[in-house]
This record gives C-alpha cells, sequence and structure tokens, in this order.
C-alpha cells in the first residue's frame, strides 16, 4: 500500500514510489528510450493503470491525495467474521 499525496515533497514522492517491488523495473523494460526525468511519472501511469483494470485498487485521500493498495493481499489478510456477528 502507499500513499501519494499531491503535496508531498519530491523526495517523498520518489521514496513511495520506489517502494513498490518491480515498478521501476517494468517500466523500464516497457519503455525502453525512458529519460530519468520521466521515470516516476510513469511509475505513477503504470499504479493508475493497474487500478483501471482491477489489478490494484484505488482511494482518493480526504488529505489530498491517492491510495494505490494490493487487492489480492487485502482480500486474502481480511480477519475471518466470528459466528457471533451473526446474530
Amino acid at each position: 500500500m502507499i500513499d501519494l499525496m499531491k503535496d508531498a515533497k519530491h523526495f517523498d514522492y520518489e521514496k513511495s514510489l520506489r517502494s513498490v517491488p518491480g515498478l521501476v523495473q517494468l517500466v523500464q523494460r516497457s519503455v525502453p528510450d525512458l529519460k530519468q526525468e520521466e521515470l516516476l511519472l510513469w511509475m505513477e501511469f503504470v499504479l493508475h493503470g493497474l487500478a483501471e483494470y482491477s489489478q490494484l485498487s484505488k482511494f482518493t485521500l480526504e488529505r489530498g491525495g491517492t491510495q494505490f493498495k494490493d487487492l489480492f493481499q487485502s482480500m486474502f489478510s481480511m480477519q475471518n467474521k466470528s459466528d457471533d456477528d451473526d446474530l
């Protein structure tokens, strides 16, 4: 899960994007003539694309930003509902 805040400093924005495993490599493989200054733009673009195809969930944050989450991880990490909840 990452939060991309609209008012984040460049360092924090880059750190968030680079925390996604394999994202840098995916972008560099997909856009071979990529200029280094375009890398972060493409990384965020991929996250939005994955959300559009329901591979990630995407939420607008009240504080002014976007949160991306792994849909499958959140499905498997849900706590089991107890039988008492049905009463």
